[in-house]
C-alpha cells in the first residue's frame, strides 16, 4: 500500500495530489481512538484531601505560631485546542488558621479563613507532555479572638494594653491579610509545581516504557493526532508498519455523554499480529498446556475480525504435537462477546471452539479441542 502511495505521488500532476490525500485518508485512517470527557479526568484526580501543618511564619515583621487545616480538591478544565490535548490542573483548597502572635508583653489569638484556587496548565503535543508553571489567586480573613499581656493582674495598665493591641491590629488587619493570601499563592504554586511535575515525569516514563516504545519496536510507526473540545480531550493513533493498511472503514459514533470511549479497528490487532514474528517460528507453550509444541503458519497467524458485535479470533496452525498425535494446517476460530461487568468490560466466549483447516476435513477431534479450549479461555 506504502509503495503504490508513492508511485501515485511521483506520477500525479500537482492538481492530482487530492488522490494521494483521498487514498491515504480512506485507507491509512487512525485505528485506535480514545476520547475522555473532563468529568471522567476529574474522577481520575486523588480525592479531597485534607491535612493539618504547623505554622511558624513572620507576618508584618512579626513571629506566628499555631496550626492550619488544609481541604483541597484537584479537577481538570479542558481548553480548546483543534491538534493538542490542552487542560488546566486546578486545585482549590480552604485554609482555616489558628495563630498567636507575640509582640513584647502582649500576645494576640485570632483565627483565619483562607481560599486559594491554583491553575496550572497542561498540553500533550507532537513534542511530548508540556507543562507550565503554576499561577494561583488567594484571599484570607482573620479576626481577633483574645488578646492577653504579661500585665493583666495590673488592672489599669493591662487594659490599656489590651486596647492598645485591638487598636493596632484593626489598623494593621488589611496589609495582614494581604500578606497571608500572597504566602497562601506562593505555598500553593510551590507545592503543586513539585507533586504534579513529579507525578507526571514518571506517568510519561511508565507510557514511553510500556506503550509508546513496544510500538516503535514493533514497527507500527505510531502517529498521533489529538484535539481537545469543550467538552472532551481526542486522542487517535495510527498504527500500521509500511506495507500495511489502518482502518479503512468507517468508526460507530459512540453513545452520547460517554465519559470515556475507546475505539479500536480490527487493522490495529492484526498489525501488530503481524509485527510479532511469530510466523514460521515453532514455540513451546508447555507452561499453559502439557508437552504441547506448534508451529504457526507463516501468513496471517493470528488474525481478529470484528463482526455483529463480536470479536473473532483466529489462529493458523502449521504442526501441532501433543503426546501421541500430530495435527497439521489446522485453523481455530472462537468469538467474543463484550459484556459489562459493574466498572469493568470483559470478554465472554460465545459459542462453540470452531476448528477447520486442510487438516481437520471436518473430523471430531476431542483432543484436538481440548488443547484449543485451553488456548481460548
Amino acid at each position: 500500500m506504502q509503495q503504490a502511495l508513492r508511485e501515485v505521488a511521483i506520477v500525479a500532476a500537482p492538481k492530482n495530489e487530492d488522490i494521494a490525500l483521498a487514498i491515504t485518508n480512506h485507507y491509512l485512517a487512525p485505528n485506535l481512538r480514545v476520547s475522555l470527557r473532563e468529568d471522567f479526568l476529574t474522577l481520575l484526580m486523588p480525592e479531597t484531601t485534607s491535612r493539618t501543618e504547623s505554622v511558624r511564619e513572620t507576618v508584618l515583621g512579626r513571629p506566628v505560631r499555631g496550626q492550619r487545616v488544609v481541604e483541597q480538591t484537584t479537577s481538570i478544565r479542558l481548553t480548546p485546542d483543534p491538534d493538542e490535548i490542552c487542560f488546566d490542573l486546578v486545585v482549590a483548597g480552604d485554609i482555616s488558621t489558628y495563630a498567636i502572635t507575640d509582640t513584647g508583653p502582649i500576645s494576640m489569638a485570632s483565627r483565619g479563613a483562607g481560599q486559594f484556587t491554583v491553575q496550572k496548565p497542561v498540553k500533550i503535543c507532537q513534542q511530548g507532555l508540556v507543562v507550565g508553571p503554576a499561577t494561583a489567586s488567594a484571599s484570607n480573613r482573620a479576626r481577633l479572638t483574645n488578646v492577653s499581656t504579661s500585665f493583666d493582674s495590673v488592672p489599669l495598665m493591662g487594659s490599656l494594653l489590651r486596647t492598645l493591641a485591638r487598636n493596632q491590629h484593626a489598623e494593621n488587619l488589611p496589609a495582614a491579610n494581604r500578606e497571608v493570601a500572597q504566602k497562601i499563592i506562593w505555598q500553593s504554586c510551590r507545592q503543586t509545581d513539585e507533586e504534579s511535575e513529579r507525578k507526571f515525569a514518571e506517568l510519561t516514563e511508565q507510557t514511553e516504557a510500556k506503550v509508546w516504545n513496544p510500538l516503535v519496536q514493533l514497527g507500527l510507526n505510531p502517529a498521533t493526532f489529538m484535539e481537545t473540545t469543550e467538552e472532551q480531550a481526542i486522542l487517535r493513533l495510527r498504527l500500521h508498519a509500511d506495507a500495511q493498511l489502518a482502518a479503512h472503514t468507517p468508526r460507530p459514533r459512540e453513545p452520547e455523554n460517554s465519559l470515556l470511549g475507546i475505539q479500536v479497528h480490527q487493522s490495529t490487532f492484526n498489525n501488530a499480529f503481524n509485527q510479532l514474528g511469530v510466523g514460521g517460528q515453532q514455540l513451546s507453550l508447555e507452561e499453559l498446556f502439557v508437552r504441547v509444541q506448534e508451529t504457526f503458519e507463516a501468513v496471517d497467524p493470528i488474525r481478529v475480525e470484528f463482526a455483529d458485535g463480536l470479536v473473532e479470533i483466529q489462529v493458523a496452525i502449521d504442526a501441532l504435537e501433543s503426546g501421541r498425535r500430530d495435527w497439521y494446517d489446522v485453523i481455530g476460530r472462537v468469538s467474543y462477546r463484550p459484556v459489562l461487568a459493574g466498572n469493568r468490560i470483559l470478554l465472554e466466549r460465545e459459542g462453540p471452539i470452531r476448528i477447520g483447516g486442510p487438516g481437520h476435513r471436518g473430523r471430531i477431534e476431542f483432543a484436538l479441542r481440548t488443547i484449543f479450549g485451553k488456548i481460548f479461555p
